[in-house]
């Protein structure tokens, strides 16, 4: 069997990588439109949930600062700070039965976890 030379999604560049064709399926992913607007969404499914009453009322959602692949300027408005720096700060926070936050851990442990 001949190795078959293909080009996975890695980095910038990619990373080209010799597999054997015996038993090999290659799958590539789907394109799904985005959304139109994710904050419309978010607020919809918030008060109409699955299987579930509004949560609007009992969860409070935390978003990932601008280091995280999350598209918070787009599903939440922010203000500042006196210093410039975009901030959103909510008491309802505070009051919310169940806190949901979102985000990574890159690179963490199962131990920090």
């Amino acid at each position: 069997m001949r190795p078959v030379t293909i080009k996975l999604a890695y980095g910038k560049t990619g990373l080209p990588e010799a597999l054997p064709e015996e038993n090999l399926a290659i799958v590539e992913p789907q394109f799904i439109p985005g959304l139109a607007d994710e904050r419309v969404v978010l607020i919809d499914s918030l008060h109409s949930p699955i299987h579930s009453n509004s949560l609007s009322e009992i969860v409070a959602l935390v978003f990932c600062d601008s280091t995280r692949p999350m598209p918070n300027n787009r599903v939440l408005p922010m203000g500042h700070t006196s210093f410039g720096a975009e901030a959103w700060v909510c008491t309802e926070y505070l009051k919310a039965d169940v806190n949901v936050l979102t985000g990574i851990l890159e690179g963490a442990t199962v131990e920090i976890i």
